[in-house]
C-alpha cells in the first residue's frame, strides 16, 4: 500500500484549518452586519424595530465557534444601542409634544407625555445617565406648561352635551309664595239686599 506522505498530510489540516477560519470569518460577518443594523434602528429611535434586531444578532451570536471575546464585544455593543433607542425615542417622543402644544392640540400633547415619560422610565432601568433624567423631565414640564391647560369647547372624548340642563336650585324659592292673608277679606262679599234687584216686587 502506498503510504501517505507526511507532507500531503500537513496539507489537509491546513486546508481544514483555513476552511474553519473563513467560516468563522463569515459568521463574525453575519454578527457584525446585524449589530449595524441595530445601530441604525437605534439611531433612528425605532424602539420596536431595534428590540427586533437585536434578537436577530444574539441569535447569529449563539455558535459556538465564534470566539468569546467577540461575542462579549458584540453583546456590549448590543446593550448600549438598547439603551440609545431609548433615550433617542424620549428625545423624540418630547419634541413631537411641544409641537401639540404648540398647536394646542392637548389631547395629542398629553398622550405624548405619557409615551415620553414611559421610555424615559426604560432608558433609566438601562443604566442611563443621571443627567438623562434631569433634562427629559424638565423637558417634559416645559411641554406642560405650554399651550393650553384645558380645551375649550367638544372634542373626542367628551362630545358637546345637548341634554337639557336640570334647573339651578340656587336660584329657585324654597317655597311657592301665598297671597297675604292680612290683604285679604275675612269672607267674600254678598250682595246687598236692599239694593238686590232680583228680588220680585210684591203684588
Amino acid at each position: 500500500m502506498p503510504k501517505h506522505s507526511p507532507k500531503g498530510g500537513k496539507s489537509q489540516q491546513n486546508d481544514k484549518a483555513e476552511a474553519e477560519r473563513r467560516q468563522i470569518e463569515t459568521l463574525k460577518a453575519n454578527v457584525t452586519r446585524a449589530v449595524d443594523n441595530v445601530q441604525r434602528l437605534a439611531l433612528a429611535g425605532n424602539v420596536s424595530n431595534t428590540e427586533r434586531g437585536i434578537k436577530t444578532a444574539q441569535e447569529a451570536m449563539k455558535n459556538p465557534k465564534l470566539p468569546r471575546d467577540f461575542t462579549q464585544i458584540e453583546t456590549a455593543r448590543l446593550k448600549k444601542l438598547e439603551l440609545e433607542s431609548y433615550t433617542k425615542a424620549t428625545d423624540i417622543a418630547i419634541r413631537k409634544a411641544m409641537n401639540a402644544a404648540k398647536a394646542d392640540d392637548v389631547e395629542l400633547k398629553y398622550k405624548l407625555v405619557s409615551e415620553a415619560k414611559g421610555l424615559m422610565q426604560k432608558a433609566v432601568s438601562l443604566k442611563a445617565p443621571a443627567d438623562f433624567k434631569t433634562s427629559a423631565l424638565r423637558m417634559i414640564e416645559a411641554v406642560m406648561l405650554s399651550g393650553s391647560i384645558v380645551k375649550e369647547g367638544p372634542t373626542k372624548a367628551k362630545p358637546l352635551d345637548t341634554a337639557p340642563k336640570p334647573p339651578d336650585r340656587a336660584h329657585m324659592p324654597d317655597t311657592v309664595e301665598t297671597p297675604d292673608r292680612a290683604h285679604m277679606p275675612d269672607r267674600v262679599p254678598t250682595p246687598d239686599r236692599a239694593h238686590d234687584q232680583s228680588d220680585v216686587p210684591q203684588a
